[in-house]
């Protein structure tokens, strides 16, 4: 990670080979918004919903990214789908429709406290409220502007996490996710864990 273009271009190309690949599509869904083309990325998703439409993942990607695109009906609509595929005992759907919403800041606040007081995220858990990965939500946060919260979410983030969730800012391209990135917080963080610096990474100038 760290060549968001050519990572893009890698995930193209195997697309045109394997247009059913539900893991590239969605992957590729995910760069696509990192790199501040989110309509791209919802018609990406719409693409492999059509050919695996019980494929969590990608109903997560989709319920995520009509969260950021204000369509909080839509995302309703998938998170309820998601929790019943993932047959959960609690359906958290309506702590993520609160961080969609931007009229009532309170609500949105306790549905940030309620997901950082989640021990872990086990996504496919049935016993476990969660509708994310780690990255998942880290991402959707920082979207969101919600900087400290999505700082505190890394920090507790599990050591098999952790890595992929850093790494995961260095393809990012949008205006907060460099904010976040650049943070001195989030560089310190980054730095203990001894991941290699980015040779040439300069987007924090």
């Amino acid at each position: 990670m760290g060549d968001p273009q050519a990572s893009l271009a890698s995930f193209q190309r195997a697309w045109s080979l394997d247009p059913r690949s539900r893991i590239i599509g969605n992957n590729m869904a995910w760069l696509l918004d990192g790199l501040g083309r989110r309509p791209e990325a919802l018609e990406l998703v719409q693409q492999v919903l059509g050919f695996a439409p019980d494929f969590p993942d990608v109903i997560s990607l989709v319920m995520h990214l009509n969260i950021l695109a204000g369509q909080c009906q839509a995302a309703e609509l998938f998170g309820n789908q998601l929790a019943s595929l993932l047959e959960k005992t609690v359906n958290a759907t309506a702590v993520y429709l609160d961080l969609c919403q931007s009229d009532n800041p309170e609500d949105r606040a306790n549905a940030i406290e309620t997901i950082l007081s989640w021990p872990s995220f086990e996504f496919s858990a049935p016993d476990h409220p969660t509708l994310s990965y780690p990255r998942d939500m880290t991402v959707l946060l920082v979207e969101l502007g919600e900087y400290d919260s999505a700082l505190a979410l890394v920090k507790k983030s599990r050591e098999q996490d952790l890595s992929f969730v850093l790494t995961q800012f260095r393809s990012n391209r949008t205006a907060n996710s460099i904010t976040f990135y650049c943070d001195p917080r989030f560089q310190a963080l980054y730095e203990c864990t001894g991941i290699p610096p980015l040779e040439g990474d300069d987007i924090c100038n």
